[in-house]
């Protein structure tokens, strides 16, 4: 009896370490660290193999060993051929953008109120201010614009599916 109770007991333990299992997608490049991690949940961009350059957009809904499940279809891993994934956690990069142009856009601006309402002088432009205030849209446009997002699935980059127990 007491065997039977400490099989089952033992049983249910084990069931309970898969049943909280943690699936997601790496994507990562052969050979270095650089891996991106997607969960069920977030939106993927993808092209498959079979249809040239055309490009599906879906939310992740589950994950299988072989195949992603999305909310309209599913793929297996094996037949996407491009992944389009903007990497939505964290980097300098992602949050010194926006903040560099939106500092542009208030330093013109708030140049101008200061010009115009502040100390009551007619519209006019100040080249120092416009020359820093372009600099900083500038870069945090050129920073948005270098960030790759667009991963070829080739010797260098593979795509697959990843199942890890909690603990």
């Amino acid at each position: 009896m007491i065997k039977k109770i400490a099989l089952l007991v033992g049983l249910m333990i084990f069931s309970l370490t898969y049943s909280f299992a943690q699936k997601f997608l790496v994507l990562e490049k052969m050979g270095t660290r650089k891996r991106i991690e997607i969960f069920p949940g977030e939106e993927l961009r993808y092209q498959l193999k079979s249809t040239g350059k055309y490009l599906y957009e879906d939310r992740i809904r589950d994950l299988k060993d072989s195949t992603i499940i999305f909310n309209l279809d599913t793929v297996k891993v094996t037949e996407i051929s491009k992944v389009y994934y903007k990497k939505q956690r964290g980097g300098l990069s992602a949050a010194l953008a926006p903040n560099l142009i939106g500092a542009g856009i208030l330093l013109f601006v708030g140049d101008q109120f200061n010009e115009v309402v502040i100390a009551g002088n007619e519209f006019s432009i100040n080249n120092g201010v416009v020359i820093a205030s372009s600099s900083l849209v500038g870069t945090g446009v050129a920073i948005l614009l270098l960030q790759k997002n667009k991963y070829t699935l080739t010797k260098n980059w593979r795509l697959r599916t990843v199942n890890l127990p909690r603990q």
